[in-house]
């Protein structure tokens, strides 16, 4: 009789010994799962963002595309580059500087007499990092927006015809 209370407790005791490589083989698998869901999380809001970016650029051109009304600046907001839009029609006098501040691509409108602080830019969307090329002799503006997809520097690039350049 204590042979067979011997087997029920061995048997027991490895039941319960399977139950917990069950239970850390689960927590195990939901904790990668996890880390996995936010890894593509995080990459698929930088991608997001920097299609945010360029839309927004390029919306704002198509908007403003005047002769005159647009210059890409260089060291104009404490040594920042800016794309600046001068607006005309209801905006006349107003201008519009668009910036990347070191963290997000930020926007300042301001009358053309002011000289805009960067600080008062409103937050467009956050991205790593952005380059503008103005090629004036061939009417385009090429924009280049930087961002970080896990260890990985990536960027998206668009090239927008200026209407007004080319006339």
């Amino acid at each position: 009789m204590n042979r067979t209370r011997t087997n029920k407790t061995i048997e027991s005791f490895v039941v319960i010994i399977l139950m917990v490589v069950v239970l850390a083989s689960m927590v195990v698998l939901m904790n990668s799962g996890r880390v996995a869901y936010s890894r593509i999380l995080s990459n698929s809001k930088s991608i997001q963002d920097a299609r945010t970016a360029l839309s927004y650029i390029n919306m704002k051109i198509r908007q403003n595309d005047m002769e005159g009304s647009m210059e890409y600046s260089k060291s104009i907001l404490d040594g920042m580059d800016a794309l600046v839009i001068r607006h005309s029609g209801a905006e006349e006098g107003m201008v519009t500087y668009i910036f990347h501040d070191g963290h997000a691509l930020r926007e300042v409108y301001v009358m053309e007499d002011r000289v805009p602080d960067p600080e008062d830019g409103i937050l467009i969307v956050e991205i790593d990092g952005i380059d503008i090329g103005l090629e004036e002799d061939e009417g385009i503006l090429r924009v280049t927006v930087y961002y970080d997809e896990g260890t990985d520097r990536k960027s998206m690039e668009r090239v927008i015809g200026i209407r007004s350049w080319r006339e």
